[in-house]
């Protein structure tokens, strides 16, 4: 396993911006939590709301699969591998709030054939990540990431745009942070195999 000085470190600051960022709109100020859903009260989401939520869900999917695939694998620098960990982890997270929010507005995510023009891993790159192993499968899963991640960070940012929900929104923004940081350190990490 390759390490660099301070790799651990960055690593580990990396990992707490991701679960903080994401965990932290599942109960915050920022969610609908103060709604009135046993009235009936009217839902404060919009369209854009509900398309962000639906298209990160089938987004955050298909990144979960990629980190699958990585973690069932022996011979992956350990360094990919702890970050396919966390990825997953988040995007789990993620994913339970998103699901909550469709769930509180009346909404359906709707499924999505993965696109490689949004950013999506398709399942042709799944395939191609199955067959790699070791550095191979490392800088595959790595450069199928920080696709991915530009792909979400575009999502997210029209999503700050046009939605609607503060809490939603939120999530957007902690979006584009987190995962701007961790395109510079799969950078990194793609240089350094």
């Amino acid at each position: 396993m390759k390490t660099r000085p301070g790799a651990a470190s960055t690593l580990i600051l990396a990992a707490l911006l991701i679960l903080t960022g994401c965990a932290g709109t599942a109960g915050g100020d920022d969610d609908m939590s103060d709604m009135d859903h046993a009235s009936g009260a009217a839902v404060d989401a919009n369209e854009d709301d509900i398309e962000f939520a639906s298209t990160m869900i089938a987004h955050h999917e298909q990144a979960i699969d990629a980190s699958d695939i990585v973690l069932e694998k022996d011979d992956v620098d350990g360094s990919v591998t702890e970050l396919a960990d966390r990825i997953k982890v988040a995007y789990e997270t993620d994913i339970d709030q998103l699901e909550t929010w469709l769930d509180e507005w009346h909404a359906t995510a709707e499924p999505e054939e993965p696109d490689a023009d949004d950013g999506m891993i398709t399942d042709a790159d799944l395939d191609a990540l199955r067959s790699a192993s070791g550095t191979a499968a490392g800088s595959l899963y790595l450069e199928q990431m920080i696709a991915d991640h530009e792909g979400a960070i575009e999502i997210a940012e029209e999503h700050i745009e046009e939605g609607k929900n503060p809490g939603a929104i939120d999530l957007s923004k902690k979006i584009v942070a987190a995962q701007t940081l961790e395109i510079e350190r799969m950078k990194e990490l793609l240089d350094g195999l």
